[in-house]
């Protein structure tokens, strides 16, 4: 096994670690509910719906970045989901979209407009992120050189990812030494 298969299977079980321990603690309830009347189904329905539709609204949607304002949580959502497809079609093209379509190559067309696609939403969300961070004034003053670092990072290896191509006479997967 090579270190990043280890390193996904690690970072898998500690995302379904933490996962796991959110969820239960749904279902433990409130300090003070114990017994099987805290476990009636009626409960266990109304917990069910609160998960599902925080995960919709909460993490997929954004809702508390959202009463922040609408410009932090356009870049947050860019980022978020830019992030998403480009682990998706880039990071894990051999474990994931590989395995669910046989003609998969990803320099070539419709694989490689997506991960430029998503690649461009996560460029737009670090640019916007920048942007609020310099006309907001209360915000500039409280900006530390980690929040421009992270911006710089990211957005670098996003933008040099689009200068990135496979050699052609390099088998998949290509290492390079």
């Amino acid at each position: 096994m090579d270190s990043f298969t280890v390193g996904l299977f690690l970072s898998l079980m500690i995302c379904l670690i933490g996962t796991v321990w959110r969820v239960a603690g749904w279902f433990r309830g409130r300090a003070g509910d114990s017994g099987p009347e805290s476990l009636r189904p009626g409960r266990f329905l109304s917990i069910s719906f609160s998960a599902i539709s925080s995960f919709l609204f909460d993490i997929l949607l954004l809702r508390r970045t959202a009463r922040t304002g609408p410009m932090r949580w356009l870049a947050h959502s860019l980022i978020l989901f830019g992030f998403m497809g480009l682990l998706l079609f880039h990071a894990l093209d051999g474990v994931v979209t590989a395995s669910l379509f046989s003609d998969y190559e990803s320099t070539l067309d419709p694989w490689q407009f997506l991960r430029n696609l998503f690649g461009a939403l996560v460029l737009f969300g670090v640019v916007l992120a920048a942007v609020r961070r310099l006309a907001d004034t209360r915000l500039r003053a409280l900006s530390r050189f980690q929040d421009w670092a992270l911006l710089l990072v990211v957005g670098g290896i996003v933008v040099s990812g689009f200068f990135w191509k496979r050699p052609r006479s390099c088998p998949r997967p290509c290492t390079t030494a």
